[in-house]
């Protein structure tokens, strides 16, 4: 028997790197999973390599027409939702604060944190309903440490951890766990107007709040 024996998890970028990882972990555990992906191609691939216990559904992360429509599509293909990752990031640019651009802002705050929330909130009255529910959001290191360079990812994902903290409290008495799940990459210093350079990388990995580390990237 599996850990997750019976349950249904959720999962946004789940078509690779971590949310893929994600779901092949969970569905080995027992759990039935939901692809959320925005690109058909390596959604379809990461469902057809796991099998019955997946279901793959096109979903752009930052339009809660679609976060609504994969809830909706975990309960009417398995019958619930009890796990939540919210995974997914739409990419970014890297540059200094003052090069940021109005759509560079939105878009990362869409996919990165209202998407997130919108896909909660979502699936609150079924977890409430059924007593039981676990929400994994994706956040990062970079927005506590202040990395230099992803002000548009720092933002949003420190709006979802802020979101996170919340809903864990508002919701404790439902049965709802809600946790987060901060990830660190590898350079901290942007000395050029549009992004690291070679030497930006290595003083990075020296240099910036965090430390040295290991490389992760979502």
């Amino acid at each position: 028997m599996g850990q997750l024996d019976g349950r249904v998890a959720v999962i946004t970028g789940a078509g690779d790197g971590i949310g893929a990882g994600v779901a092949r972990v969970f569905a080995r555990e027992g759990a039935k999973v939901v692809i959320g992906e925005i690109n058909e191609a390596s959604g379809a691939a990461v469902a057809d390599e796991i099998g019955a216990a997946a279901s793959f559904i096109r979903t752009d992360a930052g339009d809660r027409d679609d976060c609504e429509a994969m809830v909706q599509h975990a309960v009417d293909r398995f019958g619930s939702i009890d796990i939540l990752v919210n995974n997914a990031w739409g990419g970014g640019r890297i540059s200094r604060v003052e090069h940021k651009t109005e759509e560079l802002m939105t878009g990362g705050l869409a996919v990165g944190f209202l998407g997130p929330l919108w896909t909660m909130i979502a699936a609150h009255s079924h977890m409430a309903a059924a007593g039981y529910g676990r929400i994994i959001n994706m956040c990062s290191l970079n927005g506590v440490n202040a990395h230099m360079g992803t002000l548009e990812y720092n933002s949003a994902k420190e709006a979802l951890r802020a979101a996170t903290r919340t809903a864990a409290r508002e919701w404790a008495d439902t049965g709802i766990v809600a946790n987060v799940i901060c990830l660190t990459n590898g350079f901290g210093v942007v000395s050029g107007r549009d992004g690291p350079t070679p030497r930006d990388r290595g003083r990075g990995r020296r240099e910036q709040p965090d430390g040295p580390h290991r490389r992760c990237r979502k």
